[in-house]
């Protein structure tokens, strides 16, 4: 993933992890968990080397009555995505902490009811420790070694669901969210450099949910948004159309497909978004699991995504493409193996730095439960 000019390198990614999970169900109640944690370790480059973890967990509830709700937690430490313009490629760490906090409370049988309500709380937080490996110019400050983020949203969102006949279901929502932004800039001077953007954002969803048969399910969330920022650093203000379609097909008993497209902008404060802070993606996503016998699958994917960057007077966009290949092979009850090729692409105009990786990858399990 080094830009172009860089020397390239490749060596072999080792990744040791111990899974734990539960699920139970008292009555009407179930409670669900999972936790991971885990060494990462990189032959090439071992300044990313880091220890992992992760956990989430979910409380179902339900009343006898016609009150029912789910509060979920989830928290993860992890090396960022490559693919975000503010972090460095291929050169540096940057290290991400997350955590998450969630309770819905709905009013009526989802079920059975032709007409229901949900409101719900959310949290989210990401805190990043970005490491250049060397000084580069970032947010108008020439000779930046690295910065802290720490990224907070909270959000209210209250809607109704009407059922129309048993395949269709349609929503309405009003969403408000509220976040922050901070950045502390570690440069070459004793003092460091302190930025915060807080922004108000404003959101009416229209919700679809469609099942026209066993096979199929459609799931549709279209919303119009009005993002205000105080600061106009690192976001701007926006208003306009966002939205996410997905669709699980399943024609026969051994093929399985999933296909969701979206375009999000300030994403990490829209639920189900995969772009970050403030950049405006295009994105198409291809899944695809075929049985080829009782403890044998294929799997593969394909994902394009077209991002438009916009830092003040400079403009730009890029484009990330991928692709992967895999096969899931259960060895015994409680041993599988998993082995997979993927590839994947960006090209840019301007402001982030393309890239090509290529990535071979096999995994061991061993599930006792």
């Amino acid at each position: 993933r080094l830009p172009a000019g860089q020397k390239a390198s490749s060596g072999t990614i080792s990744i040791t992890q111990l899974i734990g999970g539960l699920d139970l169900r008292p009555g009407r109640q179930r409670l669900s968990a999972n936790a991971r944690v885990g060494r990462h370790s990189y032959s090439a480059q071992p300044s990313l080397d880091f220890d992992g973890y992760g956990v989430d967990a979910a409380f179902d509830w339900d009343t006898a009555g016609p009150l029912s709700g789910r509060v979920t937690l989830a928290g993860d430490r992890r090396l960022g995505s490559y693919a975000s313009f503010s972090t460095p490629t291929g050169v540096g760490r940057n290290l991400e902490r997350t955590q998450a906090a969630s309770a819905l409370l709905r009013v009526g049988d989802a079920t059975r009811s032709r007409l229901w309500f949900e409101a719900e709380l959310a949290h989210d937080r990401q805190r990043s420790d970005v490491d250049f490996g060397a000084p580069r110019a970032y947010l108008g400050e020439p000779f930046v070694r690295g910065y802290d983020r720490d990224f907070r949203t909270d959000a209210a969102s209250l809607g109704a669901r009407h059922r129309l006949g048993g395949a269709l279901v349609l929503g309405l929502g009003v969403r408000v969210t509220r976040g922050q932004e901070d950045y502390a800039l570690r440069t070459l001077e004793p003092v460091p450099v302190a930025l915060d953007d807080r922004f108000d954002r404003d959101d009416l969803d229209l919700i679809a949910v469609w099942t026209p048969g066993g096979a199929s399910r459609l799931n549709l969330r279209l919303s119009y948004g009005r993002t205000d920022a105080e600061q106009q650093l690192v976001r701007r203000d926006r208003t306009g159309w966002t939205g996410r379609l997905r669709w699980d097909w399943a024609p026969t008993a051994k093929l399985a497909t999933e296909t969701q497209l979206g375009y999000e902008t300030n994403a990490r404060s829209v639920p189900g978004a995969t772009a970050t802070a403030d950049e405006p993606v295009a994105s198409l996503e291809l899944r695809a699991r075929y049985a080829l016998g009782a403890k044998l699958g294929a799997n593969a994917s394909l994902r394009h995504a077209s991002r438009r960057i916009d830092r003040g007077n400079d403009d730009g966009s890029d484009r990330v493409q991928g692709a992967s290949v895999g096969l899931d092979w259960q060895v015994h009850r409680v041993v599988g193996l998993g082995c997979s090729v993927a590839h994947e692409t960006r090209s840019t105009s301007s402001l982030s730095a393309g890239y090509d990786a290529t990535t071979a990858s096999c995994t061991l399990r061993a599930v006792l439960q």
